[in-house]
């Protein structure tokens, strides 16, 4: 969990000993508010169909039938505040199984997710920060190499990072050597 500043990430960490649907109503209420002043983000709301149908307890399908509810309440909250986000939008919401994008490094093979998370411009920080191999930590390169890199992620983030739906292109192809050795080489080292 991101924390907002140290009394709501404590106000967070309470709720969550009361169990996800405390935590959930908590994230969600600070998330929200943080939101509307922003004027930008997305709060997502998972169900399933066990949410109308026994599953294996009474406490799962109480949980479930909480969090529909909750999402009901959120997008009440966020119409009020002039969301464009509403109930319908949530009900409609269906998590997605995907495949997770993927970069070699010289440590390894680093994952996150595609769009519309940005899982991409993360991936893309690293493969172009990489490259010039800086050895000194706090140093002049290693600052400015890191600032280059977020500068190169964020322009691609800002412009192509949508909804798949949407998506015109493959968000793979800007973590592919060639295209990180190239954003690398424009960077002043």
């Amino acid at each position: 969990m991101g924390c907002l500043g140290d009394m709501k990430c404590a106000s967070l960490s309470s709720t969550a000993a009361a169990g996800p649907a405390a935590s959930a109503l908590a994230s969600a209420n600070v998330a929200a508010k943080v939101m509307v002043e922003a004027k930008s983000g997305l709060i997502v709301h998972i169900s399933s169909w066990a949410a109308q149908k026994h599953a294996g307890n009474t406490i799962y399908g109480i949980a479930k039938a909480a969090t529909d509810k909750m999402a009901a309440d959120m997008a009440h909250d966020l119409a009020a505040s002039g969301s464009p986000v509403t109930a319908d939008d949530l009900a409609r919401y269906r998590a997605r199984r995907v495949t997770p994008l993927a970069l070699s490094l010289d440590q390894g093979t680093v994952y996150n997710l595609p769009p519309p998370t940005q899982g991409l411009a993360s991936l893309m920080i690293l493969g172009i920060f990489q490259r010039p191999g800086v050895a000194e930590a706090e140093g002049f390169a290693h600052l400015h190499g890191l600032i280059e890199a977020f500068k190169h992620a964020y322009q691609v983030r800002d412009s192509v990072i949508t909804d798949p739906a949407f998506m015109d292109t493959d968000p793979a192809r800007y973590l592919e050597p060639g295209e990180l050795d190239a954003r690398a080489g424009r960077i002043d080292w």
